[in-house]
């Protein structure tokens, strides 16, 4: 980033320049979202095996083998791969009474 190269180079504070470049400090300092390949494959992996189970059961799985992830995270990527399906129950007809009035 050319605000960053300049910092470093010149010695230039970062406050001036992101006036300079009409950019907010906080978005200067904010992090990228961390790739999430791993944990892709590792969904995909556990899914492809175990096809009945839902995002909480493969997050207990992660964990069991040793990914400590977010709950939030599973469901978000467990989405984004279009897991996540409807599942409707049985309905059940709601009861009536046979008795004349």
């Amino acid at each position: 980033m050319l605000i960053h190269q300049l910092h470093t180079q010149h010695n230039v504070p970062v406050t001036v320049l992101c006036r300079r470049f009409n950019l907010p400090r906080a978005s200067f300092y904010r992090t990228g979202r961390k790739d999430d390949s791993e944990l892709l494959e590792a969904i995909k992996d556990i899914a492809s095996k175990h096809s009945a189970w839902g995002y909480r059961l493969i997050w207990a799985e992660l964990r069991k083998h040793g990914i400590r992830v977010n709950h939030k995270k599973v469901y978000r990527v467990y989405c984004c791969i279009n897991l996540q399906e409807t599942c409707w129950g049985i309905r059940k007809e709601a009861f009536q009474a046979h008795t004349a009035l």
